[in-house]
């Protein structure tokens, strides 16, 4: 299934299968669930994507976290530098194995979540998370 995600920069959507989002920490904002426990690393749902679209949805709390998360689910290989030249300034090291990506094409931006809006999402979101699933 696919899902919309909405977020307020530019681009403001994105559509996602199921597949390329991972449940794993997720924290919803209290507008969402008001039972949702403290949140002091401001986790968010973040979408990391190209010129192409979007790639992928994961939860964590800054840009940086959430491009390791992305590259430690396999979600980055499209901009894996294809040479690992450590001095080479242009490279970023990301993940838990610090290879180097090129992001000069890439975007990253938090998801902005609206509860009538999203509750196909929030749904899912919740099952997988209570599952254990990997991905929606």
């Amino acid at each position: 299934m696919s899902y919309t995600l909405h977020f307020a920069q530019f681009p403001s959507t994105a559509t996602l299968d199921g597949e390329a989002i991972n449940p794993t920490d997720a924290v919803f904002p209290r507008e969402i669930d008001a039972d949702a426990p403290s949140n002091p690393y401001n986790v968010r749902l973040w979408v990391i994507g190209h010129q192409f679209g979007a790639v992928c949805a994961v939860w964590a709390s800054h840009e940086q976290d959430a491009l390791d998360r992305a590259v430690d689910t396999n979600r980055m290989d499209f901009c894996l530098a294809e040479t690992q030249d450590y001095d080479d300034e242009a490279l970023t090291a990301l993940g838990n194995a610090s290879e180097l990506f090129d992001l000069s094409e890439v975007w990253i931006a938090p998801v902005v979540w609206d509860a009538a809006r999203d509750i196909h999402l929030i749904v899912a979101m919740v099952r997988a998370h209570e599952s254990g699933a990997d991905t929606l």
